[in-house]
């Protein structure tokens, strides 16, 4: 989120929500975290990770004029975990292929048990990693309903309002699915007992086995797709130009049209 690049920029304060009604505060510069709700431990070192980063853009990088949208994630997860976003309002940044853009949370204990859940329940995160390297556009890992993950390998249409990045020319082959999700998922797996009951938040009913493998394996083949750039990301391409002119050189291509 935060950084320390070549170009500094001015402090920020952000309020992160880590895990329904508990709060952090998050000084970017001076990277310090301080509670605002403490209902709950909070797991810092993903938030760290993304501390310290430089987003300016790698020298001798060149894009070209492709789009990959990442794919979000079933909203049948948030059952009984929840999912935040590590790069809200970090639109036209550099992010590199591995860098954590989102982190799944689940409050709970690998125990079934009553008094397994009563002495060792915490919160377990794990990061959600990002498939490929590129300069962000859109940064909202969006949930999704099962049937729109369903087609979305063969989507012919780019969704404006997915997760979304333009890529270099010579980027490699975004990762899969599995390389963003698999970790998530085996936490889910893990911590299956609390699916297979109703909803400890939401109104969602239980699970069945069969459910709850279909959800993971529909989640993990799920890939990033290419699309061309323009017109779709047309505006966002010039808001980069307005507002970040040092990105000017890396997008002429793309915006003098």
């Amino acid at each position: 989120m935060g950084q320390v690049a070549k170009h500094r920029k001015r402090s920020r304060i952000v309020i992160i929500k880590v895990w329904f009604h508990t709060f952090v505060k998050v000084d970017i510069q001076n990277n310090r975290i301080t509670w605002v709700s403490s209902e709950t431990s909070v797991t810092t070192g993903i938030i760290n990770s993304t501390l310290g980063v430089d987003m300016d853009v790698p020298q001798g990088i060149t894009f070209g004029s492709k789009v990959a949208v990442v794919p979000g994630y079933a909203s049948g997860f948030t059952h009984s975990g929840n999912v935040i976003g590590l790069m809200d309002r970090q639109n036209c940044r550099w992010i590199k292929r591995g860098e954590p853009i989102a982190e799944f949370k689940i409050k709970g204990s690998y125990g079934k048990g009553f008094f397994s859940r009563l002495i060792d329940s915490k919160v377990h995160s794990v990061p959600i990693p990002c498939p490929v390297s590129g300069l962000l556009l859109h940064t909202t890992l969006k949930h999704e309903l099962s049937s729109y993950l369903e087609d979305w390998n063969s989507m012919e249409n780019p969704p404006l309002a997915d997760f979304a990045l333009l890529l270099p020319d010579d980027e490699p082959k975004p990762e899969s699915g599995e390389y963003m999700y698999e970790r998530m998922c085996n936490l889910v797996r893990d911590m299956s007992h609390y699916y297979f009951k109703r909803s400890r938040y939401w109104s969602m009913k239980a699970f069945s086995p069969e459910i709850l493998d279909n959800l993971i394996s529909l989640q993990l083949s799920a890939n990033s797709v290419i699309f061309d750039a323009l017109p779709t990301w047309g505006e966002y391409l010039d808001e980069a130009r307005t507002n970040k002119p040092e990105l000017r050189p890396y997008i002429k291509h793309l915006v003098n049209r």
